[in-house]
């Protein structure tokens, strides 16, 4: 807790109760090359008024549990490190900015999921899981176009930025709505949804 946290280069910090886990600040919450893990429940990282910036980071929630990173106000960096639970959600308000962050899902896969919000989605260097249904929630609730290509970010769009697959495969086609590849949209896991109003 506290206003404004940075933790960095620390050992894994881990929950053993059975219980949920919710770690955070009031302010920004800053983590670099750690660990916090809920080994009996659903495993939080949070802030209430600021940005959520967490650098090659382990958030892990109990194998049928929830990983969940969010920022009540500002914006998520993700970059590095891994996100595991049978559910991950990861929500900012602004922006949700993903490079390079590994998806690791555990327990039942029917009702797993990933779903990741805000206003615009940036996604580079990302493998989205080609098992579980992907939902991606923008202001618009639409891909970008361009994806994959390094194209300038789109505001209130999802953007594919550069390295975006699922399980190996350009993640476009295999996005419902897409308007790229020969799938129809039955065929594909990958949803991008707007935000409903009040959320």
């Amino acid at each position: 807790g506290g206003r404004s946290t940075h933790v960095s280069d620390t050992k894994t910090v881990t929950y053993t109760g059975q219980g949920n886990f919710t770690i955070g600040s009031e302010s920004m919450f800053k983590a670099k090359d750690t660990g916090f893990i809920a080994q009996g429940g659903n495993m939080t990282v949070s802030s209430l008024e600021g940005d959520v910036e967490l650098q090659g980071v382990r958030v892990r929630a109990a194998a049928e549990a929830t990983a969940t990173v969010i920022s009540h106000r500002k914006d998520v960096e993700l970059v590095g490190g891994e996100i595991s639970g049978r559910e991950i959600m990861i929500k900012g308000i602004d922006k949700v900015m993903l490079n390079a962050v590994d998806f690791v899902f555990t327990g039942n896969p029917v009702s797993s999921l990933l779903a990741i919000e805000s206003r615009t989605l940036v996604l580079h260097n990302i493998d989205l899981p080609a098992d579980r249904p992907v939902r991606l929630k923008s202001e618009l609730g639409l891909l970008a176009k361009n994806p994959n290509t390094r194209a300038a970010t789109r505001n209130g769009y999802v953007n594919y930025y550069f390295g975006v697959t699922s399980g190996g495969v350009p993640a476009e086609l295999l996005t419902v709505g897409s308007g790229v590849g020969v799938l129809p949209d039955a065929q594909r896991h990958i949803t991008t949804l707007p935000i409903s109003p009040g959320q």
